[in-house]
């Protein structure tokens, strides 16, 4: 249990250490002061109470999604074919609407990797089995353990279904999971 607790101190503390020296907060700060007012007193106090309870989030959350929780276990290709033929669109969102929002994992090899026009997204396009690529945009701060990797590397990505076509998967709040054929997946995560 000792164990246990000292990995989620070092998980807390990993999320932590990038919020609190996050630019965002230094940004506001500094920019609150050039106004002309001074920071509260106090404010100190409260970034490093918000940004623990939110880095506790993050590592649970974190935990919560390798972990497999609350996920589906369908194959994107299996999603893509329930909408392929002549159907209307009711018909077709009756189909899929079980489906949206749910977490799920996909396996596919890296077909594209792009940034954003103001730098700030990264948009990756992962190509699965049937002609079936599913597509996500994470924050460019989160895009590092794709960056250095070559079209065609398999990879494993988790995220909530935003929507089902024919040929295609749209995911959000995606989050990297591993490289296949990598010794230690727990340190591709972030």
């Amino acid at each position: 249990m000792l164990r246990d607790f000292a990995n989620f101190l070092r998980a807390v503390w990993d999320e932590w250490k990038v919020l609190l020296t996050g630019g965002t907060i230094i940004a506001i700060l500094a920019l609150w002061q050039m106004s002309g007012r001074s920071v509260p007193r106090n404010t100190g106090w409260l970034v490093i109470g918000l940004t623990l309870i939110f880095a506790s989030f993050l590592a649970w959350r974190k935990e919560w999604i390798q972990n497999g929780r609350g996920f589906i276990e369908v194959y994107p290709e299996t999603l893509a074919r329930l909408v392929r033929g002549g159907m209307t669109d009711i018909y077709k969102d009756s189909l899929v609407k079980p489906y949206l929002h749910k977490w799920i994992t996909v396996t596919g090899k890296l077909g594209n990797v792009a940034v954003s026009v103001f730098r700030l997204a990264v948009y990756i396009r992962l190509e699965c089995n049937d002609q079936v690529s599913v597509s996500t945009t994470i924050g460019r701060w989160r895009a590092n353990p794709f960056m250095p990797l070559r079209a065609g590397t398999p990879i494993t990505i988790v995220g909530r279904i935003d929507e089902i076509q024919p040929y295609s998967l749209s995911l959000t709040n995606a989050e990297f999971v591993r490289i296949e054929g990598r010794d230690n997946p727990a340190h591709d995560f972030r």
